[in-house]
């Protein structure tokens, strides 16, 4: 799943019966959404990154919810088959699709994905930080190019998407998600992000 190429659902199966010996010691509080999330068909949401296994997921989420016009900003948004195949999929379901080529950690790229939104006359609603760089190596041994290219995206570019943002006239802005991975906290051996 860290590649982004599994697609599908994971189940994870809470037993009715908290008696259960194995959960007997654990307290599971599970609570349920009242109404279904619903998005607005005439806005716009911009994904950054979102061309990956977890972005086409979520991506896809919003098009059963609603949305039908999510802006892509990736460095593979159209050079990708993967991707173009997926924008094609998503445009199938009556979605509208702009994708630009282009990075997170850069401001006028940024500033250019949420000029979409306003230039198509769309309000942009929602926002998404999806964007990563994996560098396969133990932090140790990472060079600190390796190590600024990993935290980039998540770093620069989430500063750069708020000063986006904060420039967009009326932001008014429903939701701003910011993902991230356990193993940015809690690591692991060959992996840092």
């Amino acid at each position: 799943m860290q590649k982004g190429q599994h697609i599908g659902k994971l189940v994870v199966h809470i037993p009715d019966n908290d008696t259960d010996p194995d959960i007997a010691h654990n307290s599971i509080n599970v609570s349920t959404t009242k109404r279904p999330l619903r998005l607005d068909p005439s806005a716009a949401y911009l994904l950054a990154g979102g061309v990956g296994g977890l972005g086409r997921a979520v991506a896809t989420y919003f098009v059963e919810c609603g949305a039908r016009h999510l802006i892509f900003l990736s460095r593979s948004a159209t050079s990708s088959n993967t991707s173009k195949d997926f924008f094609i999929e998503l445009e199938a379901q009556d979605c509208t699709i702009s994708a630009i080529d282009g990075s997170v950690a850069i401001l006028t790229d940024v500033q250019k994905a949420v000029a979409l939104a306003t230039e198509s006359g769309k309000r942009l609603a929602g926002v998404l930080q999806l964007s990563m760089v994996l560098r396969d190596l133990p932090l140790m041994k990472m060079s600190h190019e390796d190590w600024r290219v990993a935290i980039e995206p998540k770093v620069d570019g989430s500063w750069n998407l708020h000063k986006a943002l904060i420039e967009l006239e009326g932001n008014d802005l429903d939701f701003f998600v910011m993902f991230s991975s356990a193993l940015g906290n809690f690591g692991a051996a060959h992996q840092s992000k």
